[in-house]
């Protein structure tokens, strides 16, 4: 560096040289010579110590360069000494974790066992067991017939006869019934289904006996036509009464009978099972050994 400003410093002072020499001619003010030389004299110092300044200040930008350098590869290493201690803290935490539980799958739903109704030919007074069956079907096993056409399917294929006929036009015309179920058991209804006045039932229930048949087999039929009927809890008592054995009526002749129908079916129930009971111990003592 010092050679450099060596160099100049002669450069500049050689050129004022020359330049004065050229510039000594007659035509030329002595003073006026001396007052430029002084001028670029003063120049000629100020370009110096400025090439200084810059050589300073590239020095400085040399020695930042190099702390940051440092500084980035100071960073460096600490990233990887971050990065080694988190995986260091990641497998303490696996080896401390307790082990995880298996997940438990829920139990399967479990759905009753019901069976089937008895296949149907339309024929009849049973459609609405039939269809009454097959809605507890569809209510206890809702995810084996979801949809209203697995429904009709499983309707269709216990149909029989002129009920069979029937449903398989209506899915052959393929219109909106033949999608829901609904509308398909209504319109089944509708074709099928005749039902009894209400004076047809009242007949019914008026003239039904119990027969050779036992008293749970006649409080069956009874119950079920009584539900149809609007007759009164006296009426029904009444009913029933009339409608059991004689013999069952002589074994009730000795007893205080109850004010209600239910309490009527139910000592009527008792009776014909004692009664039941005793003929077969009498069986039994004519038929064992003597």
């Amino acid at each position: 560096l010092s050679a450099t400003l060596h160099r100049d410093l002669s450069s500049i002072f050689h050129f004022l040289s020359c330049l004065r020499d050229r510039m000594s001619g007659p035509e030329m003010v002595p003073a006026d010579l001396e007052q430029l030389v002084g001028v670029i004299r003063q120049q000629a110092v100020e370009i110096v110590s400025l090439r200084q300044e810059l050589v300073h200040f590239r020095a400085e930008i040399t020695a930042l360069h190099a702390e940051t350098a440092a500084l980035r590869a100071e960073c460096a290493d600490l990233r990887s000494d971050l990065t080694a201690l988190q995986a260091d803290h990641d497998d303490l935490a696996v080896a401390q974790a307790p082990p995880a539980e298996p997940i438990r799958q829920p139990p399967p739903v479990s759905h009753p066992k019901i069976s089937l109704p008895d296949k149907w030919d339309g024929s009849g007074t049973k459609c609405d067991v039939f269809l009454t069956n097959l809605n507890l079907v569809f209510e206890f096993q809702p995810s084996r017939y979801p949809t209203d056409r697995s429904r009709i399917a499983l309707l269709t294929s216990l149909l029989t006869g002129q009920a069979a006929e029937w449903a398989t036009a209506v899915l052959k015309a393929d219109g909106d019934i033949a999608h829901s179920y609904p509308a398909f058991t209504t319109e089944l209804r509708t074709v099928f289904q005749h039902p009894e006045s209400e004076v047809e039932v009242d007949s019914r229930l008026y003239h039904l006996k119990q027969g050779s048949r036992s008293v749970s087999r006649y409080t069956t039929e009874f119950r079920t036509l009584a539900v149809q009927t609007t007759w009164s809890n006296a009426a029904l008592r009444t009913a029933y009464y009339e409608g059991l054995s004689i013999r069952l009526k002589d074994e009730l002749a000795v007893r205080e009978l109850p004010d209600t129908l239910e309490g009527m079916i139910q000592l009527a129930l008792r009776v014909d099972q004692r009664m039941s009971h005793s003929t077969k111990s009498v069986f039994r003592s004519f038929t064992g050994p003597p």
